[in-house]
């Protein structure tokens, strides 16, 4: 957020200002304790809209494009660090009904059962991505079929719910 301060008054500055890509546009002889607030004010709306362009709606799980940036800096850590990044897409499958009954428990039982520092997010309609930071792939496996064991609903029939699973492991 932008908000310009100036010792100048008049409508006029105050409209150069927006114009000129200003979030606010305060005048000279503001109080202190009114200047903070209004600062403090446009910050929390920032955070907010950016954690509403980050998250999937109907998850709360990091959407596709945050997912990728996230992965993207992951990658570079573990390179950097020269530690394990586990990375594990869940997919979804089943008639439609039972997919679209199935994604908030499917992303709560993920987010129950891994570490607050992994990634988790939703990258297509029925597929969730989770990095696991400093795991090698034979635990992430383990770490992700007993996250999606939990998750209900599933059976081998035609018509149910089913989860695939598949790791990979940067060195």
């Amino acid at each position: 957020p932008v908000v310009m301060l100036t010792g100048m008054s008049g409508r006029d500055v105050v409209v150069a200002g927006l114009e000129a890509g200003a979030d606010d546009v305060l005048l000279k002889g503001i109080d202190t304790q009114e200047l903070l607030a209004r600062v403090r004010a446009r910050i929390d709306r920032s955070r907010a809209a950016r954690r509403r362009a980050d998250r999937d709606a109907r998850t709360g799980l990091y959407n596709r494009r945050a997912s990728a940036e996230q992965l993207a800096a992951r990658v570079e850590e573990a390179r950097r660090l020269r530690r394990p990044l586990s990375v594990a897409l869940v997919r979804l499958d089943g008639p439609a009904a039972i997919l679209d009954a199935a994604l908030e428990p499917t992303a709560q039982a993920l987010r129950g059962g891994l570490r607050g520092y992994d990634l988790l997010g939703r990258v297509g309609p029925a597929t969730f991505l989770a990095t696991l930071a400093s795991t090698p792939a034979d635990a992430a496996i383990r770490v992700i079929r007993r996250v999606i064991e939990a998750v209900p609903g599933q059976s081998q029939g035609e018509d149910s719910l089913r989860l695939r699973l598949g790791v990979v492991c940067f060195p």
